[in-house]
């Protein structure tokens, strides 16, 4: 009805159409652009964050994409999140640190970590509060994923449902991520430029990577340029095709595990080549590997 009621919300009617599709069952459509007013945030006495949030996030839209392709998504960034309703960013504290890791092992199929000792020494922290930085052998997997955490320190999640104290409640919970602007000379972590670092060593050659970024659409074209994303697309549709499931995270030894993880290196130059996933397919198809009925062989039978 439009009407504010004592619990300070107000019901946003939508029409039927923005809410529910109609039509074919497979398919990927465009989310509808859908604003809301404002949503509720945790109670913080930060006057800093309560007036960035009342900049940021008042008629926003909520179906927001932050580039990056996949990586930008509300699906990614809420299935992945680590973070609570409201909660906001804080130094090393309370980052992203679920959705980074997902980074690194679900596009880029590592097993963290994949950094040495000797990569991470100048991050160790000896007298740290955090029992984390003041060791190499923990700071071997956080500087891979707080390095990238840390540039998406702006990045909250939201939920316009009511306070849990209220009696009465009005349409139905509404939870997304949303995004803090930076604000000149804050104080507070998550108002702060988002410096990020994707710091890790590459599948099977090792070599390291460390490079800086400062936005989501910054990070997707990162991993857009690294071979290792190609590997893992490569990789997973070769054990969905063959069933064989190769190792990248070092060189193969036995002569047959060796083709197959030739096949799949080679298959990841051809994917980041083609930008096709129809030919790698079709590379796929055409390989010993799909055709044999034993994977242990090393031709087709």
């Amino acid at each position: 009805n439009g009407k504010f009621i004592n619990n300070g919300q107000q019901a946003l009617r939508l029409d039927q159409s923005k809410v529910t599709q109609v039509g074919n069952l497979v398919g990927i459509n465009a989310s509808h652009s859908l604003i809301l007013p404002s949503f509720r945030l945790s109670s913080s006495s930060d006057g800093e964050i309560k007036t960035a949030v009342a900049n940021s996030l008042t008629n926003f839209e909520s179906n927001r994409h932050f580039g990056g392709g996949v990586l930008g998504s509300q699906a990614f960034l809420l299935n992945n999140s680590n973070l609570t309703n409201g909660q906001i960013p804080s130094e090393s504290e309370v980052i992203n640190r679920r959705i980074a890791s997902r980074v690194y092992e679900d596009l880029l199929c590592h097993q963290l970590p994949t950094l040495s000792d000797v990569d991470v020494q100048a991050e160790v922290i000896p007298n740290s509060t955090h029992g984390f930085q003041q060791t190499s052998s923990c700071m071997r997997c956080h500087s891979s994923i707080d390095g990238l955490g840390f540039g998406l320190r702006q990045l909250v999640v939201y939920t316009s449902a009511p306070n849990p104290m209220d009696t009465q409640k009005v349409g139905v919970n509404f939870t997304g991520y949303g995004q803090l602007q930076q604000v000149a000379g804050a104080s507070h972590f998550a108002l702060k430029p988002p410096t990020g670092t994707l710091h890790f060593r590459s599948l099977v050659s090792g070599e390291k990577i460390k490079q800086s970024f400062s936005s989501l659409a910054e990070l997707g074209n990162l991993l857009a340029n690294q071979q290792d994303l190609y590997t893992c697309a490569a990789k997973r549709y070769y054990q969905f095709f063959t069933g064989v499931d190769v190792d990248l995270t070092k060189v193969a030894e036995d002569e047959i595990d060796k083709l197959h993880q030739d096949k799949v290196l080679e298959l990841g130059v051809l994917l980041k080549s083609s930008q096709s996933v129809r030919t790698l397919v079709k590379a796929i198809f055409s390989s010993d590997a799909f055709k044999t009925r034993n994977y242990r062989t090393k031709v087709s039978q």
